[in-house]
């Protein structure tokens, strides 16, 4: 798959990291922008996503996509062995 077919969208859990504890509005908005895009809408973006997020709940910390956030290679993420 060519990596423009892919969007990347990270939800900053800091300070609680836990993992897999996205809130209900992150869930339903990650799942409603994948539908939106294969009905033939535009390819959604960590920005769009946060966005649909807080149309769905604009509760301070109910969506916390980071659009600015980037991964690091795989050689930075894991050591050597």
């Amino acid at each position: 798959m060519p990596a423009s077919n892919l969007t990347v969208a990270v939800v900053n859990e800091t300070p609680a990291n836990t993992h897999c504890g996205q809130t209900g509005a992150e869930l339903v908005a990650g799942w409603e922008s994948l539908r939106g895009w294969l009905a033939g809408g535009p390819q959604p973006t960590a920005s769009s996503i946060q966005g649909v997020c807080e149309s769905i709940d604009a509760t301070p910390g109910a969506c916390r996509f980071d659009p600015g956030f980037v991964i690091q290679s795989m050689d930075v993420r894991v050591p050597p062995r």
